[in-house]
Formats: C-alpha cells, structure tokens, sequence
C-alpha cells in the first residue's frame, strides 16, 4: 500500500485496435490469482486468462468461453 502506483491489469493493451474488453473477473481464496475473461471484436467467445498478484502473466488460457460464469474450487488448492 505503501509503495509506488502502478497499472496491474490494463484493457486497451489487450488488442492494438481496441476492440478487445474486459470481461468478469475473480481472484482466488488466497488473493494470489486474478482469472479474467476477454472479449474479442464485440464477440460473446471469450478467452480466460490468469495473472499473480505480482502482475505477472501465467501461460494458461482457456479457450472459446461463451455464456460462463468463473469461480474457483473452495478446496485451497488454487484450482480453477
């Protein structure tokens, strides 16, 4: 809290024209992932994306996501 400001997640870096948005989003129990779903040219297929607390960028994606609600497994283990 304490510390310098800075940008975690930024929507218009998500497509050079624009036309992507930020959908839902949810972090887990333990505060250390954000799952964050993006909308492409207006399109209802989305794709999730998962990024630390540090602002660091996962690799994992999910593909071709329509009409989905997003929450995390209660269990602790971080699953999605």
């Amino acid at each position: 809290m304490d510390g310098e400001a800075r940008v975690f997640l930024d929507a218009n870096k998500f497509s050079e024209d624009g036309t992507s948005s930020l959908g839902s989003k949810i972090w887990n129990e333990q505060g250390s992932i954000l799952a964050y779903q993006i909308s492409h040219k207006g399109s209802d297929w989305r794709t999730i994306k998962f990024k630390k607390a540090d602002g660091t960028d996962l690799p994992d994606e999910i593909n071709n996501v329509r009409y989905s609600c997003m929450d995390w497994n209660k269990n602790g283990d971080g699953k999605f």
